[in-house]
């Protein structure tokens, strides 16, 4: 609506320009054909026409003048009666033109007169510019037909329309440019924004992780690239391996290892993490310190896969090797004598079942001796419990000493010991069982200031001739065992026979 407002004002301003022009124009004209006219007045055609006035004279004085086309130049006299005319109209010659605005200016003394108007002559439309030529007789009026002016004036207002037109959509394509390029540098401003924010996470993210990770100790993590090297390396690590983060970055992860196998076995886990096979991420491993020293730990391995770059793997291990330790000692206190450190009765006997399958799958003898100190209770009533404790840890250090590595000894309870000997005959086991009394007998055992001699009864069962089971060896043992108290003690006794 504003365009067709400015194009019609446009318009109106160039309408009106072009209206003045045309004025200008036909005044200069008249004025100069005016100028001719009273020079040419005393020539031979300007006084025929003056003093014998006929239309062939006065015509023929006008047409000297030779005015360009589409001009009309038309003399009057003072009546308003036509004298001559260019172009030539049939019978205008003397026709009084009775028309306002002639009459008005006949009777005035106006040096000119502008006005636009229709021909009463011809019909046409024209604009107008009366002139006098002198101030007592004629004057000249010079028109030009309006239809070349708005004929002009529609060309422009066209032209101008298209001009406008192609402004305002070049305009349009401007401000669509303005409001793309606004909308551009929004769009930039937000995602800068944005980054920037992002930028400001991630500072944050690093930060939180240093702060919580970094400088956690306790916790060791160490990160690692596909190769095993090493690129992160926090203080827990430090304190946990006993190696600087400058003395590890950039090395071989595995070295950490003991061993060939076990670096082995870490790569091929690492490598199916970092195939994207899906592995229970916690494992146990056992790795050496700066010093040596062996170190167990606890680790959960975690795969991290970034954009723009390869995966990169973050290990989190945890001290195991007290608890390890502590594993150890349990293991050992569940298995093993307080006193004499040998098995105790329970894991004697798991593993005394395990000897006899052993046996059956080989088809290879095995027998079981049974062994119990003599007169035991005397050193506890005559020397205290601490002295008799000292006396059974030497006789079990004795025993043990008499025996094969293959042997199995544990002590049931008290002073009641038993023995598994594996792949023996009957003579080679009461030789065994000979040899072990012996030692006890050898030589007094020291405690303290005191010597105190020991003498052991053995009773021998031989499988699967005393028994084919455990149970049934006890058994057989435990009879033979009493044979020998029966007969003097510090003696071997194997019972033939059920």
């Amino acid at each position: 609506m504003g365009l067709l407002v400015v194009y019609a004002a446009l318009l109106r301003d160039h309408r009106n320009q072009t209206f003045e022009r045309e004025y200008v124009q036909l005044e200069i004209t008249a004025h100069l054909s005016a100028a001719w006219l009273r020079s040419s007045a005393e020539t031979a055609a300007g006084e025929r026409c003056r003093t014998r006035p006929s239309e062939e004279a006065c015509q023929a004085w006008l047409e000297d003048l030779a005015p360009p086309p589409p001009l009309l130049l038309t003399v009057f006299d003072a009546a308003g009666r036509v004298v001559a005319r260019l172009p030539p109209a049939p019978d205008a010659w003397q026709t009084t033109v009775d028309h306002p605005v002639v009459r008005h200016f006949s009777l005035s003394d106006l040096r000119s007169l502008r006005f636009r108007s229709l021909s009463p002559i011809d019909g046409v439309e024209r604009f107008y510019v009366i002139y006098r030529i002198s101030q007592e007789d004629h004057f000249i009026v010079v028109g030009s037909p309006t239809l070349d002016a708005t004929q002009r004036i529609a060309r422009r207002g066209l032209l101008l329309g298209f001009v406008l037109l192609l402004l305002c959509g070049l305009g349009y394509l401007l401000l669509r440019r303005h409001r793309a390029v606004l909308s551009a540098e929004q769009r930039l401003r937000d995602q800068r924004k944005a980054l920037e924010g992002a930028n400001a996470r991630l500072r944050e993210s690093e930060r939180r992780f240093k702060h919580l990770f970094a400088g956690a100790h306790g916790i060791a993590i160490q990160g690692y690239h596909p190769d095993g090297r090493v690129f992160f390396w926090n203080e827990g690590s430090e304190q946990l391996y006993g190696r600087a983060a400058s003395d590890m970055i950039g090395t071989d992860g595995l070295a950490l290892f003991p061993d060939d196998a076990n670096r082995q076995e870490a790569r091929a886990f690492v490598d199916r993490l970092l195939r994207g096979e899906q592995l229970p991420p916690l494992r146990e491993y056992r790795l050496l310190r700066a010093d040596g020293q062996p170190l167990y730990v606890l680790t959960h391995h975690v795969v991290f896969r970034p954009d723009d770059g390869p995966p990169e793997l973050y290990t989190i291990a945890l001290d195991m090797t007290h608890l390890k330790a502590l594993e150890a000692q349990l293991r050992e206190r569940a298995t093993r004598d307080a006193l004499t450190g040998l098995w105790n009765r329970g894991y004697f006997l798991q593993q005394a079942e395990r000897q006899l399958r052993d046996a059956r799958e080989t088809r290879h003898g095995a027998a079981l001796l049974m062994v119990d100190a003599d007169h035991f209770k005397r050193v506890n009533d005559q020397h205290g419990h601490s002295a008799g404790d000292a006396v059974l840890v030497g006789l079990a250090r004795r025993m043990e000493g008499s025996l094969r590595d293959t042997d199995l000894l544990g002590r049931l309870g008290g002073e009641e010991f038993a023995v598994v000997l594996p792949r023996v005959t009957l003579a080679m086991a009461l030789q065994g069982a000979e040899r072990l009394r012996q030692a006890v007998e050898s030589s007094p055992f020291a405690v303290g200031d005191l010597s105190l001699p020991l003498t052991v009864s053995v009773g021998v069962a031989l499988w699967p001739e005393d028994g084919s089971n455990l149970d049934a060896l006890m058994e057989a043992a435990d009879r033979a065992l009493y044979a020998a108290k029966e007969r003097g003690r510090n003696r071997v006794v194997h019972l033939a026979g059920p």
